[in-house]
């Protein structure tokens, strides 16, 4: 397999005058212009991808497309904290499942070269443990798919073996000092036009109980694996497997183990769009995705530090 010479640029000539444009400064003096960001954000679905663009206030002009086809958004968030800007680049996977996760966020780590890296968007939740609209911070990450086939004298048997990675120390205490201050995340997710979904008849009671009136955001355990996660028996199986689990999802580990590779911290953030089961919303994804953008916006600002 021949390799691209090295003077092989990424992006094409218009693509490296737009990040010129924005701030973005080359990783090393050579003919290949690397963008250097210190955050960067995947997202998978258009809704998510559109919903984070906004709550960040990336214009679509900000647009980049590299040689292999990925396109990038550049843009720049304020730190109160350190009273400076982080420079971010967002993409979006474009479908689900860890193995498509982990290929795009270990492109945009040897791309970008970021000091953390984001995973937002919307995933399900267990009934009674989360509500539709709440947003979830990441504790850990387990795959629960792996497993070993066993024959023993009790005959044939699957015997789990899930994988578990905790968020970084340092991430974690940025999350525990961070105060989601409710009027601030608010003014975001109606600057992005996010909206409260109303019920259905006969549904007044059920939105009452299992979908939020109000952004609240929480840390949990998410489980993740790539199956489409639509039986509510099931969720509690996977449970068992690790008791703190509340959400479920399809590309967390992926971009976790990439993560792992890079040696970059991660954070997974999530809105609750559904429970698997009956009760569903036209609204509920766009819903989700707004609230978990606009969680995620307010943590850059007002609670990520990465000074060290």
């Amino acid at each position: 397999i021949r390799r691209p010479p090295r003077s092989t640029p990424l992006y094409s000539s218009a693509a490296s005058d737009v990040y010129k444009r924005q701030g973005f400064n080359s990783v090393e003096k050579s003919e290949t212009p690397l963008a250097k960001a210190e955050i960067a954000i995947l997202t998978v679905i258009p809704d998510e991808l559109n919903a984070a663009r906004k709550a960040i206030n990336i214009n679509l002009e900000q647009r980049v497309k590299m040689l292999d086809g990925t396109v990038c958004y550049h843009g720049t968030i304020p730190t109160k904290l350190l009273n400076s800007s982080y420079r971010i680049v967002l993409t979006c996977i474009g479908g689900a499942g860890n193995s498509g996760a982990a290929a795009t966020t270990m492109d945009v780590i040897n791309h970008y070269k970021p000091l953390v890296v984001f995973l937002v968007g919307i995933a399900a939740g267990i009934r009674g443990k989360v509500r539709i609209g709440q947003v979830v911070f990441s504790e850990r990450v387990v795959a629960y798919e792996p497993a070993a086939l066993v024959a023993d004298d009790a005959g044939h048997r699957v015997e789990s073996r899930p994988e578990i990675e905790r968020v970084a120390h340092s991430i974690l205490q940025d999350l525990v000092t961070y105060v989601p201050e409710p009027k601030r995340i608010n003014k975001v997710f109606r600057r992005i036009g996010g909206v409260f979904p109303s019920p259905s008849p006969g549904q007044e009671c059920e939105f009452k109980d299992h979908v939020v009136d109000s952004i609240e955001a929480t840390t949990a355990t998410i489980a993740s694996g790539d199956k489409l996660l639509r039986d509510p028996a099931k969720f509690l199986e996977i449970r068992k497997i690790h008791g703190k689990i509340e959400v479920g999802e399809m590309e967390a580990f992926g971009v976790v183990e990439a993560c792992r590779r890079g040696r970059v911290p991660w954070l997974i953030v999530r809105g609750i769009s559904d429970f698997g089961d009956q009760l569903k919303n036209d609204l509920f994804h766009r819903f989700a995705a707004s609230t978990a953008a606009s969680v995620l916006s307010d943590f850059l600002s007002n609670g990520l530090d990465l000074s060290k």
